[in-house]
Formats: C-alpha cells, sequence, structure tokens
C-alpha cells in the first residue's frame, strides 16, 4: 500500500478512510451539520472508524473510556437521551483527538495519513466561503443571527449552505493552518492561497470579536515564533501586549478611520457591525455580556469543586465557555480528563519541537477559544486531521 493513501486494495483500510472522510465532511458542510440524518451518520461512520483502527496509545484510549463512561452516565442519567444526542459534537470531537494521537504515536503511513482528506477540503471548504460570503454581503447581521440557535431561519439559512458559530470558528484554526503552509512548506498550491485568501475574508465579514482577535494572536504566533526559544515567545507575548494596549487606547481613532475608508461603499455596515461587536455591551458575542455567564460556570464549580453539578438536581452552567461549563458540570474528575483529552496532541507536539510555532498557536488558540466561547465539531477536522498531516515522524 502506497504512503499517503485513504482508499485502497484492502477493503478494511477503504471503509475506514471512508467513514473518516464523510465525518470530516459533515463537520464542514452547513447543510449536512444542520442535518439530523446526516449527524447520525456521522456518528456511526466515526463509531466503524474507531472499531476499524488499531489501539497505539493505551493510556490515552483509557482516558478517553472514563471521560465518555462517567460524562455519558450522569448525562444520561439527568436528561436521558437528550443529552446524548446534544452531546454528539463533544464526542465526535473527542474521537477525532484520539485518532490523531494514534496517528503521532505509530504511523504507519497508511490509515492515519491525512492528505488525501486535505485535499478534498481544499476543494469543498470554498464552496461553503463563497456561499456564506455572499449572504453576509448581502442580508444585514445574519453572521450574528446565525449564531442564535433559537432563530427560525437558522436551518434553512444553513441548507443553503451558509456557515455561521461554528464555521467562522473552524476557520479560524483553518487560517493559521493555511498561514503556516504557505510560509513553510515549500512548494505553494494557489488552491492553498485561495482557502487561505477566502478564510481571512469570511472571519472579517462575520465580525465576531473572539473570532477576529484569535486569528490576529495565531498570526502573531505563526509569523514570530520559529524555533522552540524560550525568550522569543515571551517577546512575541510583550510585543503583542503593547499592540493590545495601544488599541485599547487609540480604537476610536482606528474605527473612524475604517469608517472613513469604507465610506459609501458595500463595507460600510459591515465595519460597523464589527465595531459595534467590540464596543456595544448588548452586542452578541461580546466578552461583557458574558461574564456573568462565565461567573457562573466558575461558582457552580466551586461550590463542588470535585464533581461539580453532576450529583445536584439538574447540570448547571453557564453555556459560553466549553472549558468553564465542563467543569461547572463534571468537577475537576470531568474537567481534568477532558483537557488531557482535548489538548494532548498540540502539547505533546510541542514537547517534541514537532512544527514548534504552529503547535503552539493551535494549543493557544484552543485555549483562547475554548475559554471564551464554545466550540463545535467543525474546528475538530482542523485540529485533528489537517494539523496532524503537517507533523511528520522525526
Amino acid at each position: 500500500m502506497s504512503r499517503g493513501r485513504i482508499l485502497s486494495r484492502n477493503k478494511h483500510w477503504s471503509l475506514y478512510g471512508i467513514c473518516l472522510l464523510f465525518v470530516a465532511l459533515w463537520c464542514i458542510s452547513p447543510p449536512l451539520f444542520i442535518n439530523g440524518a446526516a449527524r447520525v451518520m456521522a456518528l456511526v461512520s466515526m463509531i466503524i472508524a474507531l472499531r476499524l483502527g488499531r489501539i497505539y496509545h493505551r493510556r490515552y484510549f483509557a482516558m478517553l473510556v472514563f471521560y465518555v463512561t462517567y460524562t455519558l452516565g450522569i448525562g444520561l442519567f439527568k436528561q436521558g437521551i437528550e443529552y446524548f444526542l446534544l452531546n454528539i459534537q463533544a464526542y465526535i470531537i473527542f474521537a477525532f483527538a484520539y485518532i490523531a494521537v494514534n496517528k503521532d504515536e505509530k504511523n504507519d503511513g497508511t490509515i492515519y495519513n491525512f492528505d488525501k482528506i486535505i485535499k478534498v477540503v481544499e476543494w469543498i471548504y470554498p464552496i461553503w466561503m463563497i456561499i456564506t460570503l455572499r449572504a453576509y454581503n448581502s442580508i444585514p447581521n445574519i453572521s450574528r443571527l446565525l449564531a442564535n440557535n433559537n432563530n427560525e431561519n437558522v436551518v434553512v439559512w444553513s441548507q443553503q449552505g451558509i456557515g455561521g458559530y461554528g464555521m467562522i470558528y473552524s476557520l479560524v484554526f483553518y487560517n493559521i493552518i493555511l498561514l503556516y503552509i504557505l510560509l513553510n512548506k515549500g512548494k505553494k498550491r494557489i488552491l492553498t492561497a485561495v482557502n487561505y485568501i477566502l478564510s481571512l475574508v469570511t472571519i472579517i465579514m462575520a465580525g465576531y470579536s473572539i473570532a477576529l482577535i484569535a486569528v490576529l494572536l495565531g498570526s502573531i504566533i505563526v509569523l514570530f515564533i520559529r524555533e522552540k526559544r524560550v525568550e522569543r515567545i515571551i517577546l512575541v507575548i510583550f510585543v503583542a501586549g503593547i499592540l493590545y494596549a495601544l488599541f485599547l487606547m487609540f480604537q476610536t481613532e482606528i474605527f473612524n478611520g475604517l469608517l472613513s475608508l469604507a465610506d459609501g461603499t458595500m463595507y460600510e455596515q459591515k465595519i460597523k457591525d464589527i465595531i459595534n461587536s467590540f464596543t456595544e455591551a448588548n452586542a452578541q458575542g461580546t466578552l461583557e455580556s458574558r461574564t456573568i455567564l462565565y461567573q457562573y460556570s466558575w461558582e457552580t464549580f466551586l461550590k463542588n469543586p470535585f464533581v461539580g453539578s453532576a450529583f445536584s438536581e439538574k447540570l448547571m452552567f453557564g453555556g459560553h465557555s466549553f472549558f468553564l461549563d465542563t467543569f461547572a458540570k463534571f468537577g475537576l474528575i470531568g474537567g481534568i480528563p477532558f483537557l488531557y483529552l482535548l489538548l494532548y496532541y498540540p502539547i505533546r507536539c510541542i514537547r517534541k519541537n514537532k512544527e514548534f510555532s504552529l503547535s503552539l498557536a493551535i494549543l493557544v488558540l484552543m485555549i483562547f477559544v475554548g475559554g471564551l466561547n464554545n466550540l463545535s465539531a467543525a474546528f475538530a477536522p482542523m485540529v485533528y486531521v489537517v494539523y496532524p498531516a503537517l507533523v511528520k515522524d522525526d
């Protein structure tokens, strides 16, 4: 079997590749992602892929089994099957993470090589980005409306291929990975550059302040940290802090300048939306409006740090932080395995000095975005398939 092939003459591996590819496409395709039947198919496909794969990292596998058993058991007891249906995305995320760790533990160059999946993603994702950009340009505030699951138009828009919250934060990670490829991976491909430009424009047009800051932060790390040197990392953190401080000091002038440049153009209203996401207390997605929810999750965790609200009358959490909410629901006994499973792969790559600047950027963005926002399964193929494909054995 040649290196890098997903589909092979061996039907066993061919089925594995097809299953993994389908789950990845489900994650990045709004019409599939919103479809209940497709979600079940994605779950079944992931289970088949896990069943066909071998267990190379037994400690990680044991932690995964413990986490799923503990959280699913409590969730089913509290909410019944509804808990499972609401958390399918989370379990798919951890399944992707497990596959990435397995690949790094023993990369046999066949079933755990993700090169073919990346090529499919590079051809498919631009379609959804272009459809999304057209909608963002023609429907006022649609990116904000798509972030509200209670909006009756979300399903219709998603079925049309328009991406919202999940897609934008997937593109945050995708954008940084593509930037790294363009800077470091010798042969430059036009398709990679097109994906990079489209992802960056889509993120900017969406106007999610946390996403914009995350892209800037990740780009700074990839651009200025090329090797594992503590002093360089400290310098970048210092410079980033200075730039952020300058932004806070002169944000009014900066925003007014942008508005002047865009005056009378099709981008004027979008720039106003972006400015509002930073400055209005009632703008959906701002940190200020979420502080109470973060605090609620934190205080719920502190009431019983060991088990959180797992043995209370119901699971209690704020609902706007992937990390804090997990600790609020399951305490340290669930939160520590959660962090271990989610962050193990990039930390391992950093320790082994594999694609160091990219690995550091991925880790920082996972902590930053996961701490301030929820993470949907849409980000998983980027962090646990596209990124690992760049990490080669020493």
